[in-house]
């Protein structure tokens, strides 16, 4: 939250200083296009009380108030200043707000890891889970609610607070009211808590006509591309609905790399296209103006239903409200004070959105749009055709203001980003109004609706196919790192930027190309990683495992694929990976299988072994689905596989263990190269860990006593066994673990086991190397990443 003030009053800082040095020289070109100073002070009044929301939610409100208390008192001691005054009034008043929303949840944290009782109506879709509780639950989906009334030992707590819920189930609507047993996990982000289900759930308020009626829409939308390619059948729903459910692993990677996210989520120009289509009709018909108003603000509402009020959703609709007032008093000008409305009345109703980097990024987005494009596009047309300027300034202008956010998120910038937007650009608006005409006929003829829907999927093909191909570019995205020095020193260049507007053009041109030329240069240069001598490497991939094993000549064996796709394709790109000899799926957990498509991603697998437990379901028809043109085996367990250098003997499991079986089937194997000697334990628990104890000690030929390299089971939790662990003795221990797991793994009894080993954990030295002579390297750390 710290991170996200500060980016968001540099940002905007930023962004004013360009605005001004766009335009100084045309002001007279831009008096009616750009807002005064009167409506940035509005702006900045909005972000004072987001401040308060966030300064609030980092450091407690008792800090805040005395400094603001002292500020103020400041500043009235100095003199009248108005706008001092009411930005720190704005300011407190925010951290006031989040203090008194967040009152309740001092009792709710007391049952953190307790059994309650609760109530919730249901505010979003529900999501299948793919990652953190994906090796607990399996199948589980996490559906966004809002808790009503927790009940524990007696005690009844009425509550109205944003909570997820996890449960095996994901047919919930919206509006929604159940009742069910739960574990109360610690809140994160913008959620006071997460609630995982113990138990069945009972449903005891139905949703209301309104939402029912949204769900049809949506569900029909799914029926009338269901026959349509994967691509098309996940994207054309996320691009006109935000129904993101089918949407495709690996078209959601590319598309983030292309800086084509923001399609699948419903914003300001989805509502402007469906305004404007709306305003042709009334003007057309000759509507008076207030039945114009009217229908335009019924029909965005039940849009905003329809799409569900996701942030960027909130913030466009807000702002049409005040426009719609503005257009209703034939005020011309109220883009800034409009965004400056939404943001102060979102927030006023749910400061919980300020929490969220949805809301930022929609925010920035348009800040970007108002403040810094119409600048560029005067700038630009100068040297081009007027609409070929708008086309390109409109990108540039979200681009430079989401960045600092996005680097923040994945530590990539988009540098296909601008090239991919302004191509799928014109299509964006022909799939929109066909989708949405797809998907109200859906419910009342769906042959007609499909047969538009095939229409409406054409320029949506045409936009999947340019993130798939800008994505696959060699220089599609740049690594620039997630650190607060390097997101500092990408502001930098930015204030660094608007300088050199000050000088003389041509010296700006060069200078400005000469630095990004060197940026994106050092960004590429070697950093000695991996090394040249490495045989194997563990991913950092957040919590999950993914393992490479060099056996030299181009073959190489990749062991699990973690949860995330794009952390798994950039570690096998940074390793030189290109062809995958085998790959071994020890077990269908999701994070040890859900970043298959990153593997996938460009790469020939030869082969794929798996657990002989197909469990859980859902991961295995997904796996299945993702590698269904690759050759496909159970880990041939008690045999010797030699690839290349490599030697390789899954020893477990011998047979399946009920208790935890997806974990305690998961494949073991001992890996010997060059003379060292690696155990990859996967999740293996205690129990399975005995029995392959036994084993090992009926059959002592095989090699595994004293190993030099330990892959830790689990991710180092507290389920391990003891002799195992002394049998095995390794030199060196790694440990794959997320930062800030939930469940706080490694256990401090699995530290304490191997105390006697060096330790190395992706969470604290990120991706780690076993080279030859026997050493384990972490990667060395650049200005702008860690080099793994």
């Amino acid at each position: 939250m710290v991170v996200l003030r500060r980016l968001i009053n540099c940002e905007m800082s930023v962004a004013w200083a360009m605005r001004n040095l766009l335009i100084s020289n045309h002001l007279s070109d831009f008096r009616n296009l750009v807002a005064s100073w009167g409506d940035l002070r509005l702006l900045a009044l909005a972000l004072g009380i987001w401040s308060g929301v966030l300064l609030s939610h980092s450091f407690g409100f008792i800090p805040l108030l005395i400094a603001a208390l002292v500020s103020l008192l400041i500043t009235a001691a100095r003199g009248p200043r108005t706008f001092r005054v009411a930005l720190l009034s704005v300011v407190l008043f925010g951290a006031v707000l989040m203090y008194l929303r967040t009152l309740p949840l001092h009792e709710l944290e007391r049952y953190v890891g307790k059994r309650v009782n609760v109530e919730v109506v249901v505010t979003g879709d529900p999501v299948a889970r793919s990652q953190k509780f994906g090796s607990v639950l399996g199948e589980s989906f996490r559906t966004p609610a809002r808790l009503e009334i927790c009940e524990v030992g007696g005690s009844r707590l009425h509550l109205r607070v944003p909570v997820s819920l996890v449960t095996p189930h994901g047919d919930y609507t919206p509006s929604e009211r159940v009742r069910f047993s739960a574990r109360v996990i610690a809140p994160h982000g913008a959620s006071a808590g997460t609630l995982i289900s113990i138990g069945a759930v009972e449903r005891i308020g139905s949703p209301s006509h309104l939402q029912s009626s949204a769900m049809k829409i949506r569900r029909g939308m799914r029926d009338a591309v269901d026959h349509r390619s994967p691509d098309v059948a996940g994207l054309l729903p996320g691009l006109v609905l935000g129904d993101t459910s089918q949407v495709d692993a690996r078209l959601t990677a590319d598309m983030k790399t292309t800086g084509l996210t923001h399609l699948t989520a419903v914003s300001g120009a989805n509502l402007a296209i469906l305004s404007a289509l709306i305003l042709f009709v009334m003007k057309w018909v000759r509507s008076p103006r207030w039945i114009t108003i009217a229908v335009v603000a019924l029909v965005l509402a039940f849009f905003v239903v329809l799409v569900r009020p996701q942030p960027s959703v909130m913030r466009a609709g807000a702002m049409a409200v005040v426009m719609l007032v503005a257009y209703g008093r034939g005020v011309k000008r109220a883009a800034l004070p409009a965004l400056a409305a939404a943001i102060f009345f979102l927030l006023l109703i749910d400061p919980w959105q300020g929490l969220t980097f949805g809301f930022a990024l929609s925010v920035a987005a348009t800040a970007g749009l108002l403040l810094i494009a119409p600048g560029l596009a005067l700038r630009f047309s100068r040297r081009m055709p007027s609409w070929l300027a708008h086309a390109l300034a409109i990108p540039i202008a979200a681009q430079l203001m989401c960045a600092p956010l996005i680097l923040a998120l994945s530590g990539n910038l988009s540098i296909i980003g601008v090239l991919a937007n302004c191509v799928a650009a014109p299509l964006v608006a022909p799939a929109t109004l066909l989708g949405l005409l797809a998907a109200v006929l859906s419910v009342l003829w769906l042959p007609l609706a499909s047969f538009i829907a095939w229409c409406a999927c054409i320029p949506t093909g045409c936009i999947s196919w340019i993130a798939h191909h800008c994505a696959a570019l060699p220089f599609a995205s740049l690594p620039w790192g997630s650190s607060a020095i390097a997101i500092a020193l990408f502001v930098l260049l930015l204030v660094l930027m608007v300088l050199l507007f000050k000088v003389h053009a041509r010296t700006a041109r060069i200078s400005l190309v000469t630095i990004l030329v060197v940026l994106i240069v050092s960004a590429y240069v070697p950093t000695g990683w991996p090394p040249s001598n490495w045989v194997m490497v563990m991913c950092d991939v957040g919590q999950g495992d993914a393992l490479v094993l060099n056996g030299g000549g181009g073959k190489f064996v990749v062991v699990d694929t973690g949860p995330d796709p794009i952390a798994i394709d950039r570690c096998l790109r940074n390793v030189g990976v290109n062809h995958i000899a085998l790959l071994l799926l020890t077990h269908d957990h999701a994070d040890h299988v859900e970043g298959l498509p990153g593997v996938l991603r460009g790469r020939r697998v030869d082969e794929i072994w798996s657990s002989p437990l197909d469990d859980p379901p859902y991961e295995v028809a997904r796996v299945r689905k993702w590698s269904q043109i690759i050759r496909m085996k159970r880990a041939p367990v008690g045999r010797t596989v030699r690839i290349g250098e490599l030697e390789i003997s899954p020893l477990w499991p011998q047979r399946i263990i009920g208790e935890s079986a997806p974990n305690n089937s998961s494949v073991a194997l001992l890996v010997s190269i060059k003379g060292i000697r690696i155990f990859l334990a996967a999740d293996m628990e205690a129990p399975a860990q005995e029995e392959l104890l036994s084993f090992l000690l009926r059959h002592r030929e095989i090699p595994a006593r004293n190993v030099d390299v330990l892959k830790v089971a689990h991710h180092g939790s507290a389920k391990q066994s003891p002799l195992l662990a002394a049998y095995l003795h390794p030199l060196f221990a790694l440990v794959s673990v997320g930062k800030g797991n939930p469940y706080h793994h490694p256990a401090p009894l699995t530290l304490h086991l191997f105390a006697h080993a060096r330790l190395f954990r992706t969470d604290r030295d990120g991706s780690v190397a076993v080279v030859s002579p026997l050493a384990v390297v972490k990667p060395r750390r650049t200005i702008w990443r860690r080099a793994g």
